[in-house]
C-alpha cells in the first residue's frame, strides 16, 4: 500500500509540473503509465530536465475555449465585417470562442 501512495505522490507532483506549463496528464492516478498531453513542444523536454523519458506517441486535440480569433473591422456605415490581414482598417472588435486545438501526447512510466 505505501508503494502505491508513493506513487500517488509521484503523480501529484508531476501533475502540479505539467498543469503549471498547460498541459494536461489524461491517466488514472497513481498509474505507473503516464500519458501527458501539451500544446507546446518543450514539455517533452522540461520532463526530461526531471529524469523522465517520455516517448512521443500519436497527436490528440482539446477543445480549449478561446481557441479562435476573429478579428473585425468597421465599416463607414458602422456595420462590424471580417477584418483581413494586410488590412488598411483597423481592428475594432476580438471575438475569441471555443475550438479544436491540436496536442502533442507522450507517454512515460512514473
Amino acid at each position: 500500500m505505501e508503494k502505491i501512495n508513493d506513487r500517488k505522490a509521484a503523480f501529484d507532483r508531476l501533475n502540479r509540473f505539467i498543469m503549471a506549463r498547460g498541459g494536461w496528464i489524461t491517466s488514472i492516478p497513481g498509474d505507473r503509465l503516464v500519458v501527458v498531453e501539451a500544446v507546446s513542444a518543450t514539455t517533452a523536454s522540461d520532463l526530461a530536465d526531471l529524469g523522465y523519458s517520455p516517448i512521443e506517441i500519436e497527436d490528440g486535440q482539446r477543445i480549449m475555449s478561446a481557441a479562435v480569433e476573429e478579428c473585425f473591422t468597421r465599416t463607414a456605415a458602422g456595420a462590424l465585417e471580417p477584418w483581413t490581414e494586410g488590412s488598411a482598417r483597423p481592428v475594432a472588435e476580438v471575438r475569441r470562442h471555443a475550438g479544436f486545438v491540436p496536442t502533442l501526447r507522450w507517454s512515460l512510466v512514473l
